[in-house]
């Protein structure tokens, strides 16, 4: 229960982050939009950014918690320690997906919106 509570709360922070950054680039998509890029094409840059941090941070946080989890069973408590290499990959895809997936839905009003409407509010 409490690791969803961890989890739910780290998906919370990457949206709130990802809404920040999408108000802080809405220049940048507008002139991207205006030099002839597709929404598709910025919808995938955007993943592919969002997607590359989550790799990069849940990669950080699986490795501390082989790192601490391999402390406290070898000289803690003195039991043998095996790493699940299978169930850490795939914690890993699923945790680098589902940042690209927030990501993108935080920035999906950002990319419908026509370039000359951003660069009206700019």
């Amino acid at each position: 229960l409490v690791a969803w509570a961890c989890l739910a709360t780290g998906l919370m922070v990457l949206a709130g982050l990802g809404l920040a950054q999408a108000r802080a680039r809405r220049g940048e998509a507008a002139l991207l939009k205006a030099l002839g890029a597709r929404r598709g094409q910025l919808l995938w840059a955007w993943g592919l950014e969002f997607g590359l941090l989550s790799a990069l941070a849940s990669g950080l946080g699986l490795g501390l918690s082989l790192g601490f989890g391999w402390m406290l069973l070898t000289w803690l408590l003195d039991l043998p320690y095996k790493v699940p290499w299978l169930l850490l990959a795939g914690l890993w895809t699923l945790f680098s997906l589902c940042g690209a997936g927030v990501g993108l839905l935080s920035g999906w009003r950002l990319f419908r919106v026509k370039a000359a409407e951003l660069l009206r509010e700019e």
